[in-house]
């Protein structure tokens, strides 16, 4: 008798671990890389848009970085050149660079579902360390600090793939999209955006994505 109950506990006890388990599975829902970690560039398709006050141009850019896990990308380094203001097309700068070079400082990310019911995810982006984003100076207008963060589009997803595509965009001087899923319970974090000071900013460059091995972005639905 005393051996059916022990036993009748230990199935208890691994019944409730399983549930337990369940549950947390249940409360994380996140797009994921299979196959991390690996590293990663990345190079500007066209020209790219920085707009602050105005709309800043940038004829290339460039980026670096790490896909740590499954869920998390880090040491993400953004170099963009051929900065320039408009009308006049005086350079764009930061500190240390080439004349007409903006670069980012550190950023780290995650993994996101972008719209509820659907596959389409996206990259969190936001310096991994204090809130600029990057700083710059221009000839005319003076210094800029862009701070916040920023979500871009990822491509493919639900393909093994050593190739992809990372698409930031805007409206006018609005980022786009301006909110993600939380992973846990799916709802909306709002409030998404980068600003200039009081004023907002945003960023718009379509990224050709090369990795170190083929990895797979899966991607259904935030559950």
């Amino acid at each position: 008798m005393k051996r059916r109950m022990k036993l009748g506990g230990v199935m208890l006890l691994a019944m409730l671990s399983l549930a337990a388990f369940a549950v947390a599975g249940a409360s994380a829902s996140q797009p994921e890389f299979e196959g991390a970690p690996a590293t990663f560039k990345a190079s500007q398709v066209g020209s790219g848009e920085l707009t602050t006050f105005a709309t800043i141009t940038c004829s290339a850019g460039s980026s670096t970085g790490e896909v740590n896990t499954a869920t998390t990308v880090k040491g993400v380094k953004i170099i963009y050149t051929g900065c320039k203001e408009p009308l006049f097309g005086t350079p764009c700068t930061s500190s240390g660079a080439a004349s007409g070079e903006i670069r980012t400082n550190a950023l780290s990310g995650k993994t996101a579902y972008l719209t509820a019911g659907s596959s389409e995810a996206g990259i969190v982006l936001k310096p991994e360390s204090g809130t600029s984003f990057a700083a710059f100076s221009c000839s005319i207008s003076g210094a800029h600090n862009v701070t916040g963060e920023v979500v871009c589009h990822a491509t493919p997803v639900n393909t093994l793939s050593a190739t992809g595509e990372l698409n930031c965009t805007k409206s006018g001087s609005t980022q786009t999209p301006t909110s993600y899923l939380n992973p846990s319970g799916c709802a909306a974090v709002t409030g998404v955006t980068l600003k200039d000071g009081s004023s907002t900013a945003a960023v718009a460059a379509k990224n050709a994505v090369t990795f170190s091995k083929s990895l797979k972005l899966n991607s259904s639905k935030c559950v």
